[in-house]
């Protein structure tokens, strides 16, 4: 019985890992694509030819 009880810890723990990589990953998107944007907007208005 202590084998199942420590699979669900487990299982449970990499629940908490995985969701905090999927926020880490979406904010990371997030800053790259604002980032883009930046560089996007940076060029578009120089007048250098």
């Amino acid at each position: 019985m202590s084998s199942s009880t420590q699979d669900l810890v487990t299982q449970v723990e990499l629940g908490n890992t995985y969701g905090a990589l999927f926020i880490g990953a979406i904010i990371a998107a997030i800053l790259f694509g604002l980032t883009n944007v930046q560089v996007f907007i940076y060029f578009q208005t120089q007048n250098i030819l």
